[in-house]
C-alpha cells in the first residue's frame, strides 16, 4: 500500500476504498489520530498501521460494523476502541479458530502476523448515540440498524462527511442475509437528513454523495417486492430460491468464499422468516 493509493478527501479525513474487506479510514486532529475501522487481512493492516503512523498516534480505534472485515484488526493498533454494544456482543461470540481460518483461505501470507494474535474487544460500547471531541473535531457516533446488529454511522460535521458503514453498499452487491429492510430503509433516511458532502461507505470502491441513498434504498425495496410477491403467490422458500430474480443490478467482487447465488439464497432465507411472522 502507498500513501498514493489512501485518498484525501477533506484536509483532515483519509479513506482507503476497494480493498477486500470494508472501507478505511483515518481523521487527524490535534490530540491524534482517530481511525474507522481496521483492515481484515493482516498484511493490509500492518500496512496501513505503518502509513498511519506517518500521521500521528492512534488515539481512538472506531468499528462501525460488528463483523470482521471491520474489526479483526483492532489487536494491532493501540488507542480506546470504541463499537456498539450489540457490536461487543458479537464479538464475545466470535473464536479465534474462525478468524485464523479466514486468515488461512484470503491472506495465508498473513499468518506470520498472527502469532500471540487475541480478538480485541471495545474498551467503550454506547446503545443509541455517543458525541466524542477530540481536539477541535467533534464525531458524532449513532446507531443504524437495519443491516446487522451494532451498525453504526460516524458523523464528523467539521469535515462534512459522515462513514456510514454498511447501510451503504456502493454499487457494489448489498448484502441482505442479516436485515431488518424496513429499519435500513429508515437508517437511510437519517444519513439523508445530515448535513454532508461526502459519504465514506462500507463497501465500494469509492466515495458517494447523498445522491446514491436513493438508489441503496430502491435495491432494499426491490428485494422487498419480489420476496412478498413470491410468498403471495405461494412459492415456497425451496421454489423462491429457484425462481426468484435478483433485482440487484451489482455483483459481488471477485474472490470470495461465496457465490452470487449463495448470498442471493440466503437473503431470500432471510426474507421469508422475518416476513412469515
Amino acid at each position: 500500500m502507498r500513501m498514493s493509493e489512501i485518498k484525501q478527501i477533506t484536509s483532515n479525513v483519509y479513506v482507503k476504498c476497494g480493498l477486500r474487506g470494508c472501507n478505511l479510514g483515518f481523521v487527524t486532529t490535534q490530540e491524534g489520530i482517530v481511525m474507522i475501522d481496521t483492515p481484515l487481512h493482516p498484511t493490509d493492516t500492518i500496512k496501513w498501521r505503518d502509513e498511519i503512523r506517518r500521521k500521528g498516534e492512534v488515539k481512538y480505534v472506531i468499528n462501525t460494523d460488528p463483523h470482521p472485515d471491520h474489526n479483526s484488526g483492532n489487536y494491532f493498533f493501540s488507542g480506546t476502541c470504541i463499537a456498539h454494544r450489540e457490536g461487543k456482543e458479537a464479538l464475545l461470540l466470535r473464536k479465534i479458530d474462525q478468524v485464523m481460518g479466514l486468515v488461512r483461505y484470503s491472506d495465508p501470507q498473513g499468518l506470520d502476523f498472527m502469532k500471540g494474535y487475541q480478538l480485541r474487544l471495545p474498551d467503550i460500547t454506547f446503545t443509541d448515540s455517543l458525541d466524542l471531541h477530540v481536539g477541535t473535531h467533534n464525531f458524532q457516533l449513532s446507531h443504524l440498524p437495519g443491516h446487522a446488529p451494532g451498525v453504526i454511522a460516524v458523523h464528523i460535521p467539521e469535515e462534512r462527511v459522515v462513514f456510514s458503514s454498511d447501510i451503504v453498499f456502493y454499487r457494489e452487491k448489498t448484502y441482505l442475509n442479516e436485515a431488518t429492510p424496513y429499519q435500513w430503509i429508515e437508517s437511510l433516511k437519517k444519513l439523508a437528513e445530515l448535513d454532508i458532502d461526502i459519504i465514506v461507505p462500507g463497501h465500494g470502491d469509492g466515495i458517494c454523495t447523498k445522491e446514491y441513498l436513493q438508489e441503496q434504498t430502491n435495491i432494499i425495496s426491490s428485494w422487498v417486492e419480489v420476496v412478498k410477491a413470491a410468498m403471495s403467490d405461494g412459492l415456497s422458500l425451496e421454489e423462491a430460491v429457484a425462481k426468484v430474480q435478483c433485482p440487484d443490478p451489482y455483483r459481488l467482487p471477485e474472490g470470495l468464499p461465496w457465490t452470487e447465488r449463495d448470498l442471493n439464497k440466503n437473503i431470500i432465507n432471510r426474507f421469508y422468516k422475518i416476513f412469515s411472522h
